[in-house]
């Protein structure tokens, strides 16, 4: 699985993903999970962006990899 962004809204994640979808066509294969994580007292929650359908971790890293090479530096292996 990978972690694309952590957003301050449900929707800001969901119009991320299109986002991302559009400009890299390799995740419109993935299933994207959006989860809130609750943060400490007083903080607003964020929520969390994923991706996974990857076979192994190696292709969860080579598809962070070329995410970032496009210029998404938020790409992180789960």
């Amino acid at each position: 699985m990978i972690q694309l962004a952590a957003l301050p809204s449900e929707a800001a994640a969901r119009e991320e993903w299109e986002r991302l979808r559009r400009r890299h066509p390799e995740l419109a294969a993935l299933t994207p999970r959006i989860q809130r994580l609750d943060r400490g007292e007083g903080q607003p929650p964020l929520w969390r962006l994923r991706a996974g359908g990857f076979p192994d971790r190696e292709a969860a890293r080579a598809a962070c990899q070329a995410i970032r090479s496009r210029g998404h530096p938020g790409c992180l292996v789960i």
